[in-house]
């Protein structure tokens, strides 16, 4: 049999595409995670045919860290399941680069880690294979029933599914949308971190780097324990919760609920902002966040308790375009705070402290020149300016102004809700879908060019914007727990630009098949005009 591997021609007579990783690269064959082939990706125990065009995917790509995460999870659940006596592990969200993990109904007690890190220890030693198996709907549903997972048996029961893809492992069955390593050996380096009343596990995120320290970020653990809190309340835990509303013509309810719970977030903030008698607010945030919708409803909170506020978009002071920063490659880096004008920000800003009027300026993204708006401003004595951008909490931008008088916020999808008790959407890929949809209605970019640029954007967010994070005062959670259902019909349209051809697919594939356990909004009439959705899906008249 001849393939096509890595763009060199290979005879092969191996059946499963890891055993021909292991013969190809005796010494590294564990730095493969995935492949994709023709255009769709595949795991490691993927049957392999003749004319296979084949591209192996490597550790610490975004797509193969999901797979190893996944992986290094279900272990830690064979071994939990072990010691706790089949006790049910819940995967909940990622910490600090940290996966936190719970056990239902149970507190993980401190004295068993070592325990469970031994036992994870054996289990990967064993070297077990991780085999998945398509089962038909109605025997998928069987097993999840008689397994007591009600969570799958619920979910898989609220979709138009025939097949379903289901990991045999160790005469236990496991549902993950994600795809799995071929066998328990592919992990290596991990810690497990006493993390009450979970735990949380640790591992490698990029090359030619040590298993890093964790360092406790107080705020955001608290605010999705506050965000499980109020979806338990609602009865809305998983997608299938979701899809029962949509199905049964009840998500309308929610859906105005969900809007209620973020306004009172921007009352809440308004009040503290007061309360603290500031009159400089910084906003910041990474990309499809929704910081703009913020600004302006915060603005508007703020005016109903009688303050005058004006947004302030760091946008505006962006360079002209030919004088953008470039990056290590020559690149114009937009990325860059020293993308904007900082000493010109500064100067209108003391002016506007001292009493001075402002004409505003205004960014031409068309011609890529910066002009003056016809928006003046004075501040008065209730007045409250709001400045917004990605680079807003990094004392650099205002460093004129003293961090006494600022009033820092952080907004970003910081919750959400998962697929199910053992798969979780990560707020990285929440914000490229809300990305994708509005490129393709405001910022006329297709597709493939808002997917060509994402690795950029998010290294930006890396080097930029997350440093600053824990210097906010107040951190807004602008998710909404009925999102996947309304974005689905807008980004599957958007998903068809995307050629099966493209080196990009797999991004595609991956999105899709998140939203494919969603059943889809068709009237998105009920979602509110001022709504943060509104942002990225635009009116429905548009």
């Amino acid at each position: 049999m001849e393939i096509l591997l890595n763009d060199k021609f290979l005879k092969t007579n191996k059946k499963f595409l890891y055993e021909i990783i292991k013969e190809k690269y005796p010494n590294n064959f564990k730095d493969y995670i995935l492949a994709n082939v023709n255009g769709k990706i595949v795991d490691l125990n993927y049957r392999i045919f003749q004319d296979d065009k084949i591209d192996l995917i490597k550790k610490y790509t975004h797509i193969a860290n999901l797979s190893y995460e996944s992986t290094i999870a279900l272990i830690c659940m064979l071994a939990i399941e072990k010691i706790y006596k089949n006790k049910k592990v819940n995967i909940e969200y990622s910490v600090n680069n940290c996966l936190y993990l719970s056990v239902e109904n149970f507190k993980i007690l401190h004295k068993d880690i070592e325990k469970i890190k031994k036992e994870m220890k054996n289990l990967i030693k064993e070297d077990f294979p991780i085999v998945k198996k398509t089962y038909k709907k109605t025997e998928a549903l069987k097993i999840f029933k008689e397994n007591d997972d009600l969570d799958k048996y619920n979910l898989l029961n609220s979709l138009d599914l025939n097949e379903i893809n289901i990991y045999d492992v160790k005469d236990k069955f496991y549902f993950f949308t994600n795809y799995l390593c071929p066998k328990s050996s592919w992990i290596e380096d991990f810690d497990i971190i006493y993390y009450h009343p979970g735990i949380l596990i640790n591992y490698k995120k990029s090359e030619n780097s040590k298993l890093l320290d964790f360092k406790e970020q107080i705020n955001i653990p608290k605010i999705y324990e506050r965000s499980k809190r109020w979806t338990n309340l609602l009865g809305v835990n998983f997608a299938s919760d979701l899809n029962e509303l949509v199905i049964n013509d009840k998500i309308e309810s929610l859906v105005n609920v969900n809007e209620t719970y973020y306004n009172n977030q921007l009352n809440k903030c308004a009040k503290d902002i007061i309360a603290n008698n500031m009159n400089i607010v910084m906003l910041a945030g990474p990309s499809s966040s929704g910081k703009t919708t913020t600004a302006k409803k915060l603005a508007i909170q703020l005016a109903v308790l009688g303050k005058d506020a004006y947004v302030i978009s760091t946008d505006d002071y962006f360079v002209d375009r030919n004088k953008t920063p470039l990056d290590e490659n020559g690149n114009k880096d937009f990325e860059s705070i020293d993308a904007i004008d900082l000493h010109s920000l500064n100067e209108d800003l003391l002016d506007l402290l001292e009493g001075k009027e402002v004409i505003l300026p205004s960014f031409n993204f068309i011609k890529g020149i910066r002009t003056l708006s016809n928006k003046k401003i004075k501040m008065k004595d209730n007045t409250i300016l709001i400045i917004e951008g990605i680079h807003a909490l990094n004392p650099k931008l205002t460093d004129y102004i003293p961090e006494k008088n600022k009033y820092k916020i952080y907004v970003s999808v910081l919750t959400g809700i998962n697929i199910d008790s053992t798969n979780r959407i990560s707020s990285t890929e929440t914000r490229l879908i809300r990305r994708i949809v509005r490129d393709n209605k405001y910022r006329g970019y297709d597709t493939l060019e808002t997917l060509k640029s994402w690795d950029k954007v998010k290294l930006g967010e890396q080097k930029y914007i997350f440093p600053y994070q824990n210097r906010a005062d107040f951190y807004v959670d602008s998710s909404l727990i009925y999102e996947y259902n309304a974005l689905k019909k807008y980004a599957i349209e958007c998903f068809k630009q995307v050629s099966k051809n493209s080196k990009y697919y797999y991004m595609v594939d991956r999105l899709e098949n998140i939203l494919s356990y969603f059943v889809e909004i068709e009237n998105t009439k009920i979602i509110d005009d001022h709504s943060i959705l509104r942002e990225f899906i635009g009116e429905d008249n548009d």
